[in-house]
C-alpha cells in the first residue's frame, strides 16, 4: 500500500507542476495578446489621426506608439512649403582645361517663401523627379553618372562649395534649380482630463540648396504647461545613398535642444552631399519629429493654442544659432541668416473636461 501511496503523490505533484506551466504559459500569451492589442489600438488611433505608416515606422519605437494606445482623439494640420531663390548667371574657369562655362548660382537674400496645394505640391515634385531621375540630383546641383577623375575635387568636398565646376546648359534651366519642397505637420492628441501630447513633424521632399543648421520648434500658449517628467521625443532621419547603396541614417540627438517657457527649440544640421572622382554620397527626404506632453492649466480655460515654427538658414555660413522660445514667439539670432518657412502651422484646441 505504501507503494501506491508514493505514486499517487507523484502522479498529483507532476500534474500540479503540468499546470503551474501551463498557468505561466497563458499568463505569457495573455501578455502577449495585451501589448499586440495595444500598438494595434495605437497604431489604428495614428492612422486615423493623419499620420501615414511611413511616418510612423520612420519616427517611433514600440514604447512611442504606445503612447498612443489611450488618444481619444487627433487633430492636426499640414502645411506644403515651396522654397526659392533667384539666380544669376556666372562665368566659370575649369581650374584643368581652362574651359570658361556658364553657370547658375543662387542669390543669397532673394528667398521667395510659396505655400502650395497638395496637389500642385505632388505635381511639382513629380516633375522635378522625372527631371532628376537621368541624373544625379545634388540639392540644387547635378553631375552626369561618370564623374572625370581631374575633376579637382579633394575628399568631402561639400557639393555647395564647388557649385562652380558645374557647367550650366541654358536650354535646361532645371539643372541647377535651387528649389526646395518642405511638407510640416503640427498635431495634438487627446489623453484625457488636462493632457495633451503635442508633436510637430516634417520633410524635405525635395531638398534645399543650403544645408546647415536648421531650427525646428514645437510651441504652446499660456494655458498649457510643458511636462517636465515626461521628457521630449525627438528624431532625425534620411534616405543615404553611397556609391548606389541604400540605407537610412537615424539619429534621436538633435544638434541642441532648449526647453523655455514658450515650447521646444531643436537645431538640425541638414546632412549635405559629397562628392569626389567616382564616389558620391548623397543624402534625401531628410525628415525629424518633436514631441512633448502638456496639461491645461485651469478648468475655467475653454481652448488652448499649439504653435509650429520651422527656420531654414539659408546661407553656406557655419554658425551656432541662438535661439529663445518666450510664449508666443520664437526668435533665432542672428537672424539675417534665416528664413522662416511660414505660414506657420497654428492649431486652436477645445479643452475637453
Amino acid at each position: 500500500m505504501v507503494k501506491f501511496k508514493n505514486i499517487a503523490n507523484i502522479a498529483a505533484l507532476s500534474l500540479l507542476a503540468a499546470s503551474l506551466v501551463c498557468g505561466a504559459s497563458s499568463a505569457y500569451a495573455a501578455t502577449d495578446v495585451t501589448k499586440t492589442n495595444d500598438k494595434d489600438r495605437a497604431i489604428n488611433n495614428l492612422l486615423k489621426g493623419g499620420w501615414t505608416a511611413e511616418e510612423i515606422n520612420s519616427f517611433l519605437n514600440d514604447a512611442q506608439i504606445l503612447e498612443y494606445k489611450d488618444a481619444q482623439s487627433i487633430v492636426n494640420t499640414t502645411k506644403y512649403i515651396k522654397l526659392s531663390y533667384s539666380t544669376e548667371e556666372v562665368e566659370n574657369i575649369d581650374p584643368t582645361t581652362k574651359k570658361k562655362t556658364k553657370v547658375l548660382k543662387p542669390v543669397e537674400g532673394t528667398d521667395k517663401i510659396t505655400e502650395l496645394t497638395k496637389e500642385q505640391f505632388d505635381n511639382e515634385v513629380k516633375e522635378r523627379k522625372n527631371k532628376d531621375k537621368n541624373n544625379f540630383s545634388f540639392g540644387s546641383n547635378k553631375t552626369s553618372k561618370l564623374v572625370p577623375s581631374n575633376f579637382g575635387l579633394n575628399l568631402n568636398t561639400p557639393l555647395h562649395s564647388v557649385l562652380s565646376n558645374f557647367s550650366y546648359d541654358s536650354g535646361n534651366q532645371n539643372i541647377n534649380s535651387s528649389d526646395g519642397y518642405l511638407t510640416y505637420t503640427l498635431s495634438a492628441a487627446y489623453e484625457g482630463g488636462s493632457s495633451y501630447q503635442l508633436s510637430f513633424r516634417f520633410q524635405w521632399v525635395i531638398s534645399p540648396y543650403y544645408r546647415t543648421t536648421d531650427v525646428f520648434a514645437l510651441g504652446h500658449d499660456g494655458g498649457l504647461t510643458q511636462n517636465s517628467s515626461s521628457g521630449v521625443t525627438y528624431a532625425f532621419n534620411a534616405d543615404k545613398n553611397e556609391n548606389g547603396t541604400q540605407s537610412i541614417v537615424s539619429s534621436t540627438t538633435p544638434t541642441s535642444l532648449k526647453i523655455d517657457t514658450g515650447g521646444t527649440i531643436a537645431t538640425q544640421d541638414l546632412y549635405d552631399d559629397y562628392l569626389i572622382p567616382y564616389y558620391y554620397l548623397q543624402y534625401s527626404n531628410q525628415r525629424g519629429y518633436l514631441s512633448y506632453h502638456a496639461n491645461v492649466n485651469s478648468t475655467s480655460l475653454r481652448y488652448v493654442s499649439v504653435y509650429g515654427n520651422y527656420k531654414h538658414e539659408q546661407s553656406s555660413a557655419t554658425i551656432t544659432p541662438s535661439v529663445s522660445y518666450p510664449i508666443g514667439s520664437l526668435s533665432v539670432s542672428p537672424s539675417s541668416y534665416y528664413v522662416d518657412e511660414t505660414p506657420n502651422p497654428y492649431l486652436s484646441l477645445h479643452v475637453n473636461y
